[in-house]
């Protein structure tokens, strides 16, 4: 950058004259090609970093958009299956309810059939007999017959299921059922190598 000098010329003309430098006689400046150039350049620079700036903050807007609308349909989603799994929770639950109801049911009737007394608190499960066997050629053991409260109408699949979650039958040789017309009532047989104690209240003839 140039220090002039402006004065008045002939035919009322305006001159520019160069001043010395560390002069401060001067009235203006004069920027030369080479600053017009690197200033220009400057210019462009900036001006291509703001563009590359509000393309990353346009792409970036868009990105956001998209996650807040996937965002919005995920939580629609999440809420739809939070509602099926209330609803089949629910569901599940008065199954569960019914079933123990049901089972309740079943159960003070049996008694009630077979005068086993307290109907309302007693199991059902009573042990018909036990005696002992030759579980095969070298090995005794013993069979054990417990009658249940489930009537010989009902399918084999939910008397099974419910025995085993009555008793644990892991450690027995083997495990049979039966229906049992005379009494109306299943059975089911366990072959053990043990003798089996159970407790007094199911030791009752029915």
């Amino acid at each position: 950058m140039i220090k002039i000098k402006e004065s008045q010329g002939a035919f009322n003309s305006i001159n520019y004259k160069a001043v010395r430098e560390g002069s401060e006689d001067f009235t203006g400046y004069y920027i030369t090609i080479e600053e017009q150039d690197k200033e220009a350049k400057e210019y462009n620079d900036l001006t291509v970093d703001y563009n590359d700036l509000v393309d990353e903050y346009e792409t970036i807007q868009k990105e956001l958009e998209a996650a807040k609308k996937a965002i919005n349909q995920y939580k629609n989603i999440l809420e739809k299956y939070k509602k099926e799994n209330d609803e089949l929770k629910e569901k599940y639950n008065q199954e569960i309810k019914n079933n123990k109801d049901f089972k309740r049911i079943m159960t003070e009737k049996a008694n009630a059939k077979r005068g086993i007394k307290p109907k309302k608190k007693h199991p059902g499960y009573i042990v018909v007999s036990q005696k002992q066997i030759h579980l095969d050629k070298k090995r005794n053991g013993w069979m054990c017959v417990i009658q249940t409260p489930i009537e010989v109408s009902m399918n084999f699949n939910y008397v099974m299921k419910t025995v085993e979650n009555e008793f644990n039958l892991s450690d027995v040789e083997k495990t049979e059922y039966k229906q049992n017309y005379i009494s109306g009532f299943w059975e089911f047989h366990i072959y053990s190598e043990r003798h089996s104690n159970f407790p007094e209240d199911m030791r009752i003839t029915a």
